[in-house]
């Protein structure tokens, strides 16, 4: 029997929602920095003590605007569902889909990301989506067998994220696409199958 939430419940998750709306749309515009916790509760039209009240802090606050956005893994996933080539999925979703992300996203929210990196939800995020990729690899023969799936996890983790951060404190312009699908075109060459 679904327990129906009482009106003051329904009100909290709606001043919560309410809340990242306002601190995701201004994160964007303004960049994470600038903005203030004061500036984030008076535009969602609350006190400094509600939005205190649904979150410990801005780090808080940028959780849950993360968490939202990681929210559409699930349905990115449906696009590779009935591909046959999960090698040339990795890279699509590593440097078109994930880069498109970044770029959507600004350097600042995507600098923000990159520090708050070790308390990413690894079940229904990024990590999520990868593994499954990587899990339809090993099903398929794709990948060496003495390769576990562990093991095709952190190296292909690791070719992503360390482009991301290059783009992230690079003083030149590094254009993300390209690095990225270079460094995992070279990468997949050493654990992949020949095809």
């Amino acid at each position: 029997m679904a327990i129906t939430p009482t009106k003051r419940e329904l009100h909290s998750q709606e001043t919560r929602k309410n809340i990242v709306d306002v601190a995701e749309k201004l994160f964007y515009q303004y960049g994470y920095k600038p903005v203030s916790v004061k500036e984030i509760a008076a535009a969602a039209g609350v006190t400094t003590g509600a939005l205190y009240h649904h979150f410990k802090n801005k780090d808080d606050l940028i959780m849950a605007v993360f968490q939202r956005h990681d929210l559409s893994f699930g349905k990115l996933l449906e696009r590779f569902d009935n591909s046959e080539d999960p090698i040339e999925d990795i890279v699509v979703f590593l440097s078109d889909v994930m880069v498109q992300r970044i770029e959507d996203d600004g350097m600042e929210f995507t600098q923000q990301r990159v520090l708050h990196l070790f308390k990413f939800d690894r079940v229904t995020g990024f990590d999520a989506c990868l593994r499954s990729l990587i899990k339809r690899g090993l099903e398929l023969d794709c990948f060496r067998p003495e390769l576990s799936e562990d093991d095709l996890f952190d190296c292909l983790a690791a070719v992503y994220r360390g482009a991301v951060y290059q783009y992230c404190v690079s003083a030149t312009p590094v254009d993300l696409r390209e690095l990225t699908e270079r460094r995992l075109r070279l990468t997949l060459e050493g654990v992949a199958l020949s095809r």
